[in-house]
Parts: C-alpha cells; structure tokens; sequence
C-alpha cells in the first residue's frame, strides 16, 4: 500500500504544479490581451497635439499608444545611439534624441533606424513636425557607456521632460523628413499563452487520473497472477509431515 500512496502523492504533486504553470500562462496571455486593447484604443483615437494627449491621460486617458503631432527643434546634444535591436532581420542602429516643443514641453523620440554599419543622416537643426506613436519607458538594465541599450532617460543624456513615454517617429506626408526609415512598431498578437494555458489544466486533471489507472492495472496484475508458495528446502519436514509428528 506504501508504493500506491507514493504514486498518488506524485500525482497529486504534478497536478498543483500544471495548475500553477496554467495559471501563469494565463496571467501571461491576460496581460497581451490588456496590451493589444491599449493598442487599438489609442491607435482608433484623433491625432493630438503632445499637450492635449496628456490633459487627456490627467483625466484617465491612457497615453500608450496614442498618436501626437509635435513641433518643435531637436537637442542635438542629446542625440544618442540605441544598438542591438534588428529590424526585418538586420542589426540596427537607431537614433534617439529629445525634442524641445514650441510650447516648452520636451519628449524623447526614436527618429529611426539605419544598417548597423551606417552613420546616421544629420538631425535637422531647424524647426521640425512629426508625428509619434507614444511608448511606455522601457526597464534600466544597468548599462552605461556612448550608446544605448534600452529606451529610458537613464541611458540619455539628462534633459528634464517627458519621463514615462517616448514617441517613435511614424510616416506623415507632411511631416519633416529625416531622410532615414522610420522604426517599425511591434506588432502584438495573442500568441499561444492560452492554449498553453488549458493545455497544462487538462495535463493537471488527467494526472490523478492516471494514478488510479496506474494503481487498478497493478493491482489486478496482482490478482491474476497469486504469488506462487515457496518451494521447500531439502530436508524440511512439510505441513503433513508435521501433522503426522504430532
């Protein structure tokens, strides 16, 4: 019997852990869904100017993803290359500076991209329009040094503005251009975190299951074969003999 409850404890072991592994799956998959709602609000919202999208967000618009128009100059001090991303396959560098609007307000701007092993096109020192997609800041991984790693104020040079999104420069036929492609935006889906997801619950109820079936075949393998009386040693006296003696 002390073999069946170990067989049943791991069971039971393997099932908590699947329901935990679905339940992780899920978090994951709720958190896409939560992304791409954000994506195709504010990609369904009117253009706007930097300063009426965040009197919007005061009053609980989200500012992820929205699309701004902004005028004004880039800092050219604050030009800094951000290294390491691909786009369509190919190594990337791609350009972030901040630039200072018309009404004060400053936000940094991905301009875009060019082949790893070519320079950047001069940022244009005059005035300029764009139109951006707002991004949320993403996480510090600790890195220092000329270039960038991640898209985050502590990786650029300190300038006091926007601090929680910046914008990727997006097409607008009558935007400035600045003679390099602009950075593709990420394209989110679902992915598999829900299949998976049920996957792992059905793995969860499936697990006692196979235990019972597992313990059943034993035991009726058990039954039909009795376990065979051993045989007796020469010399020993058998139940009969025995009997007899008495």
């Amino acid at each position: 019997m002390r073999r069946y409850g170990t067989t049943f404890l791991v069971a039971l072991a393997v099932s908590v852990g699947s329901i935990f592994a679905g339940l992780w799956q899920w978090d994951r998959h709720e958190t896409r869904a939560q992304a791409i709602d954000q994506q195709r609000a504010g990609s369904g919202s009117s253009l706007a100017t930097l300063e009426e999208a965040l009197a919007q967000a005061e009053a609980g618009t989200a500012l992820d993803w929205r699309r701004v128009q902004i005028e004004g100059i880039f800092v050219p001090a604050s030009y800094t290359e951000l290294r390491n991303r691909r786009v369509d396959g190919i190594l990337s560098s791609q350009a972030l500076a901040y630039v200072r609007t018309e009404s004060g307000l400053t936000v940094l701007v991905n301009a875009g991209w060019v082949p790893r092993d070519e320079e950047f096109p001069r940022v244009p020192t005059t005035n300029v329009r764009l139109d951006i997609v707002l991004r949320g800041m993403e996480p510090d991984d600790g890195k220092r040094g000329d270039s960038a790693t991640r898209i985050t104020p502590a990786q650029i040079a300190p300038l006091d503005g926007l601090t929680s999104h910046y914008g990727v420069v997006v097409p607008c036929e009558e935007c400035t251009d600045l003679e390099m492609p602009t950075t593709p935006l990420p394209s989110l889906t679902f992915g598999s975190h829900l299949a998976y997801a049920f996957q792992w619950w059905v793995f969860a109820a499936l697990a006692p299951v196979g235990a019972v079936l597992l313990v059943a075949r034993d035991r009726s393998s058990n039954h039909s074969h009795p376990a065979r009386p051993q045989a007796r040693r020469r010399g020993e006296l058998s139940d009969e003999e025995v009997e007899d003696a008495l």
